[in-house]
């Protein structure tokens, strides 16, 4: 019944340190110390067989529920065939120890039945009691953990889906097609052949900003692509003011990375960089693969650091993004650079395509 209620206070919470209250907060074990003192003394003042039964159960109980509270809450025993050695070895060693204060107690001479018997019923006394209720707390601990990374999935997916439409929305917002197309329209009466490859990016651009939907990744490759031509359409826009690089070898080129990240740190980079300065900026995107590592860097010269830009909702998305996909594996730091602008460093776990296919297969 004890170990029923601890089982039932397990069963409602999610994480490990909640499963057993702590030895200190644990208010069953005074309860059982005194009653294992009452069946001592009147044990030696009434030499009654049964109080001698009761003491032995009662100590090889406390002995076994201690190894299975110790077994949920130690932070160290995180596999489950750990947590089950050490409920099994408990079990083992409070049968032992509680026959053997039997045979202390009322040795066998004296005895009204066979000693093989006593070794059998707290065996049995101890599977029955702390058995059921080990497999239960492992039934719901491992369903808590399913229900969360089935949480975790959902919310990467919700997060990813979030980032995609607030991409597109601000990539494809009004303001920047009417400034393309007015751009367009005044360079058709000066500049016809320029005004006719501001339409090609605008073009290139449209293209490789609808990715597909249901992609998790998306090749460092295909994100330059949308980039450049990004870049290439606010280049012809501002001429005096923006000069880009774009520097990439073919081992960081086909590595996977999530779609949209790249593109929100180089619109940071013309909206908190660019358009503030009035003089020349240079914008520079740099790929290469370190180890097990992509190391993606986009750096500008221009304005510096502003109030908003540590705050800003897309970088925001891009962290919680990672953290969900990566954990602690992946990084993006954001710091002055020597002369002036903000450097953009994001390095997470090298992925290929194949590595990805495996991994769904798996």
């Amino acid at each position: 019944m004890l170990t029923l209620l601890l089982n039932d206070r397990i069963s409602g919470h999610g994480q490990q340190r909640d499963y057993f209250p702590t030895k200190r907060e644990w208010p069953y074990f005074p309860a059982c110390l005194s009653v294992a003192l009452w069946s001592l003394i009147v044990c030696f003042s009434m030499q009654q067989t049964w109080l001698v039964d009761l003491l032995c159960l009662l100590t090889a109980y406390a002995i076994a529920q201690s190894g299975f509270v110790f077994a949920q809450t130690s932070r160290k025993l995180n596999h489950p065939g750990l947590r089950w050695l050490l409920v099994c070895g408990a079990i083992v060693i409070a049968t032992i120890s509680g026959v053997r204060l039997q045979f202390f107690l009322w040795p066998v001479s004296v005895m009204t039945h066979e000693g093989w018997t006593v070794w059998i019923v707290v065996f049995l006394f101890l599977l029955v009691t702390i058995l059921p209720s080990a497999i239960k707390t492992e039934v719901s601990r491992a369903a808590s953990e399913q229900l969360k990374r089935a949480e975790s999935a959902h919310a990467a997916d919700r997060q990813l889906l979030e980032a995609r439409l607030m991409a597109l929305q601000g990539q494809i917002e009004p303001h920047f097609l009417f400034n393309t197309l007015a751009t367009t329209r005044a360079l058709l009466r000066q500049d016809p052949p320029l005004a006719e490859s501001m339409l090609q990016h605008l073009i290139a651009y449209l293209q490789e900003a609808m990715p597909d939907m249901r992609a998790k990744t998306i090749s460092v490759a295909q994100e330059l692509k949308r980039a450049e031509a990004y870049l290439k359409i606010i280049q012809i826009r501002l001429p005096e003011r923006l000069q880009f690089s774009i520097e990439c070898n073919d081992e960081a080129q086909a590595c996977e990375i999530p779609p949209l990240i790249l593109m929100t740190l180089v619109e940071n980079a013309i909206k908190h960089g660019v358009e503030p300065k009035i003089s020349m900026t240079h914008v520079k995107i740099s790929a290469c693969c370190e180890d097990d590592l992509l190391h993606i860097i986009v750096a500008d010269d221009g304005a510096g650091f502003q109030d908003e830009l540590g705050n800003g909702i897309g970088l925001l998305n891009i962290q919680q993004r990672l953290d969900t996909m990566y954990g602690n594996r992946a990084e993006l730091s954001l710091v002055s650079g020597l002369c002036g602008g903000v450097i953009a460093s994001l390095r997470l776990p090298r992925l290929i395509d194949d590595q990805i296919k495996e991994s769904k297969v798996e």
